[in-house]
């Protein structure tokens, strides 16, 4: 039997049949999303956030947890944008 983890890799949304282990915090994003509609996820680097997400999140709203809502949600995947901006030392104010 092939190993069925992805290593260092997030999961994937096809993959939710192998992520378990976060019920309840995929149950809290459902419940944050039912109140606010809109949901983002932060945290360290590697702690999971895609995996829980795209395994954990996604299947539950595309199979029909939030009913009432609908199935057919837009989702848009941002990652970590850095930005530098060079100020001179002398002469300049923001």
């Amino acid at each position: 039997m092939p190993n069925p983890f992805p290593g260092l890799r997030p999961f994937l949304a096809e993959e939710d049949y192998l992520f378990f282990g976060r019920e309840e915090q995929t149950a809290e994003l459902l419940s944050l999303l039912r109140q606010h509609r809109f949901l983002a996820v932060v945290g360290t680097s590697g702690s999971g956030k895609s995996s829980l997400v795209r395994a954990g999140l996604l299947p539950a709203l595309h199979g029909g947890t939030m009913a009432l809502a609908g199935s057919d949600w837009e989702v848009v995947m941002l990652r970590k944008l850095v930005f530098w901006i060079q100020v001179p030392r002398r002469g300049c104010r923001l």
